[in-house]
């Protein structure tokens, strides 16, 4: 099975790579299997050889393989193997954190073959639903005039904001979040 997360928006990209590699956890208890590489320091071939190495545990495979859009050779092997990486019983997710150039064949075959989600930027409309979400996720609110200068001042870096957020949901816990609160 193939998964392909990518696009600008690397905090929810990460997060839903996290999500994804907690759920394997959470299924294969041992995790043994579980196996993070970039293809920025590693050929095709110290790839494709995780497949072919047997445990002595029956459990699925989670590979995780970044960066593969920024080596031409590995994206050319990748494709000779794509059809057969996309039926095998182990998990391979393509993770990038960038948006890649759709042009390239890769990247057609990934967006037809694979379960894909784009993580792309945020407008003003849905960082504010990420944020209030957040902020409800740790019981937290916050009032309109305080949501609209949190957002204004931290923009779509949703690093940042997140950040900021854990610290307001830290300050004055339980009393709704007023604009001096963000300003503070």
């Amino acid at each position: 099975m193939l998964i392909f997360l990518y696009g600008p928006d690397s905090f929810r990209s990460k997060e839903k790579l996290q999500e994804i590699i907690s759920h394997y956890k959470k299924v294969q208890k041992s995790a043994l299997n579980l196996i993070s590489l970039d293809a920025d320091k590693i050929t095709f071939s110290d790839f494709y050889n995780n497949f072919k190495i047997s445990s002595m545990f029956v459990e699925t495979k989670l590979v995780i393989i970044k960066n593969i859009f920024s080596q031409k050779d590995f994206q050319e092997a990748f494709l000779d193997e794509i059809k057969t990486l996309a039926v095998m019983k182990d998990v391979v997710v393509v993770y990038e954190d960038e948006q890649p150039d759709q042009r390239l064949k890769l990247f057609k075959q990934l967006t037809k073959g694979a379960k894909c989600q784009e993580f792309a930027l945020l407008d003003t409309k849905g960082i504010k639903a990420w944020a209030t979400k957040t902020l409800q996720a740790k019981n937290a609110s916050i009032n309109n005039d305080a949501l609209d200068e949190l957002v204004r001042s931290v923009g779509n870096n949703l690093w940042q904001l997140s950040s900021e957020i854990n610290k307001l949901a830290n300050f004055k816990q339980g009393n709704k979040k007023k604009k001096s609160d963000v300003e503070l």
